[in-house]
């Protein structure tokens, strides 16, 4: 009698499908509390942005033997498959078709077809010369994959209750769990395919930027042509090095030296952009996540950002650590997903 009501106080499953690797998290209520009750890193056996029918087999089998239960997921939209665009707001006013206005303004400007996104909107911030707000932030994909990819899991008895970017679902968490900072928080999601940036002003998401020159195989690639390093052995020490272990191979450091600068120059033009839009100081704080999110050399270039406080992004910061102990930056996407839809 007492497994329905243990059920019932379990989030859906997050799920965080990277390019490597696939993150999976699940919390349980306590009260006013969440806890993280089992979460699980494991490699990808596919490629796509999506994973194919094969792969979300395996998916549905690596889950059901880590303990996770029941078979609701929130799904992470792919950082390559989320589009982003500043906006002109709707007008308000009964009656308005504000977000068919929206799909029809995104479809403009990455010409598409309107009704082949699904997409989301929510108006900016003012600024201080603008008490009220005249634009708004969109987010879309792709219907068509997004739609077939649900399929699949369908198939196999897992129901996606929602699918949302992986910036938005930290951006909405880090907000309320009260970790954003005045004036400006700037989340840095880096993993194997790129860095996707998102910065919040008033607890809002107002700019994303990704860049894929901005990734973890950027630093094997590197390393493998320069050193003259076997790629197995790279990637190894690429695995280390978000763990939090120190890298002592010089070439691979110098690398890892290029990744972090590249990165915190993304950080200052998405700080200077919202800086001189907001007429605020370019201050507050860097959270970084994704395998980027335990790497030393990241935090010390991070550090050294004036008026920002540089943390890793960590689940326990969203919810209190499981038995494991599992506490990885690169989980924490898959712990907002779970915490922004049930937690």
């Amino acid at each position: 009698m007492t497994r329905p009501l243990a059920i019932s106080q379990l989030s859906p499953i997050g799920l965080d499908i990277g390019a490597r690797s696939i993150k999976a998290a699940q919390l349980r209520r306590h009260g006013d509390s969440l806890r993280l009750e089992v979460a699980a890193e494991f490699r990808r056996a596919g490629e796509g942005a999506y994973p194919d029918a094969d792969e979300i087999e395996r998916i549905e089998s690596v889950l059901y033997r880590r303990g996770f239960v029941g078979g609701r997921v929130v799904l992470g939209i792919p950082r390559s498959e989320a589009i982003f665009e500043e906006i002109e707001r709707p007008p308000r006013g009964e009656g308005v078709p504000a977000d068919q206005i929206v799909a029809a303004e995104v479809a403009r400007v990455r010409r598409l077809e309107p009704g082949a996104i699904e997409h989301a909107w929510w108006e900016m911030p003012g600024t201080r010369q603008r008490a009220s707000a005249h634009t708004a932030m969109a987010t879309a994909t792709l219907r068509d994959p997004l739609v077939e990819t649900i399929d699949r899991f369908e198939n196999v008895g897992l129901e996606v209750i929602r699918a949302e970017p992986v910036v938005t679902a930290l951006s909405t968490v880090v907000f309320e769990s009260r970790l954003a900072h005045d004036p400006f928080t700037v989340i840095v999601d880096g993993g194997w395919s790129g860095t996707s940036l998102g910065v919040l002003h008033k607890g809002v998401l107002v700019y994303q930027r990704s860049s894929e020159d901005c990734s973890l195989r950027s630093v094997a690639t590197r390393a493998a042509t320069t050193g003259r390093l076997d790629a197995s052995v790279v990637v190894e020490m690429i695995r280390n090095a978000a763990r939090g272990e120190v890298v002592s191979n010089a070439v691979v450091r110098r690398a890892f030296e290029e990744l972090s600068g590249g990165i915190i120059s993304e950080i200052e033009v998405s700080l200077g952009y919202a800086s001189h839009r907001y007429r605020e100081e370019a201050t507050g704080a860097v959270y970084l996540c994704g395998g980027i999110g335990a790497v030393r050399l990241m935090h010390e270039r991070a550090g050294q950002l004036p008026g920002c406080e540089a943390l890793p992004l960590l689940p326990s910061m969203l919810a209190s650590p499981d038995e494991s102990g599992a506490d990885a930056p690169s989980l924490a996407a898959a712990c907002a997903l779970a915490a922004r839809f049930g937690g």
